[in-house]
């Protein structure tokens, strides 16, 4: 993708890995800054809007963020629901689909209107009062949701053995179908599971989730689901080694992860020192 002068491969960073960068204490930031702009390779890196509104309220953390974000080429990738409907609606009319306007907003440091300027887009989207209240009674109710996958575990193991991997691809397209609904969308037509790359990263990452560990799923468990829609259409991935093993499975099953780079802070860390 163009951002100003230059082309950039984009590189997803998820919950834990900001709040990695945002920790002083720790050098993970030198190592990512070698790899996102030193490397061969340049890299965007890409955060969510839900990341945003997640830390609007902690305002030391907020101005870390929007300092650290404001020097470099970035964007802001939009809503889980937005990329699900923009795939949709690919689907209906016959097009491929890539991060476009209204997917994601992109910023560089060299241009200073609202738009390409993180701190005056962050501004102006502080008085979108409507928008913001509906991203943040998403990310309100996280924990509510997370209870509810909780809930969904026991209630499966109360009837049935422990879940597989094969038992979920086997209904894959049956689970698409329902959560296509579950988002707000009557299909027209038969839907091809094949079309639909983002909604099946987020459904297979939420099964390998709630049904492949005993873990505790945590309200960060889903806001990471809400924020890999985006991962099909991004070039590489910086996550936490547990998220980082569900694509490298994804990728056996889902074609448009197949030139996906995945990336964990020991990738990085290696430049730090």
């Amino acid at each position: 993708m163009k951002i100003g002068s230059d082309e950039y491969n984009l590189m997803l960073i998820d919950t834990n890995i900001i709040r990695e960068l945002l920790n002083f204490q720790s050098n993970t930031r030198k190592g990512f800054f070698h790899k996102a702009f030193l490397s061969e390779t340049k890299y965007a890196p890409c955060f969510s809007i839900y990341n945003v509104i997640e830390l609007m309220p902690y305002n030391d953390l907020f101005e870390k963020f929007v300092d650290i974000f404001s020097e470099i080429p970035c964007l802001m990738l939009f809503t889980a629901k937005q990329f699900i409907e923009a795939e949709y609606d690919a689907f209906i009319n016959g097009d491929s689909l890539q991060i476009n306007c209204k997917l994601a907003n992109s910023f560089t440091p060299v241009i200073d209107n609202e738009s390409y300027n993180l701190r005056k887009f962050i501004n102006r989207l502080k008085k979108e009062s409507s928008l913001i209240t509906v991203i943040q009674n998403e990310v309100y109710n996280l924990p509510s949701i997370a209870n509810e996958w909780e809930k969904g575990r026991r209630e499966i193991s109360k009837v049935s053995e422990r879940l597989n991997e094969k038992d979920y691809l086997k209904n894959e397209a049956r689970t698409l179908l329902k959560d296509i609904i579950n988002w707000g969308i009557n299909p027209e037509v038969e839907i091809n599971v094949e079309k639909f790359p983002a909604l099946r990263i987020m459904a297979y990452s939420q099964f390998m989730r709630v049904h492949l560990t005993q873990k505790k799923i945590k309200p960060n468990d889903v806001l990471d689901v809400l924020i890999s829609s985006a991962i099909p259409y991004v070039d590489a991935v910086l996550t936490e080694n547990y998220q980082a093993d569900i694509y490298k499975k994804a990728k056996k099953h889902i074609r448009q992860l197949g030139d996906l780079e995945i990336l964990t802070l020991k990738d990085i860390r290696v430049y730090s020192v």
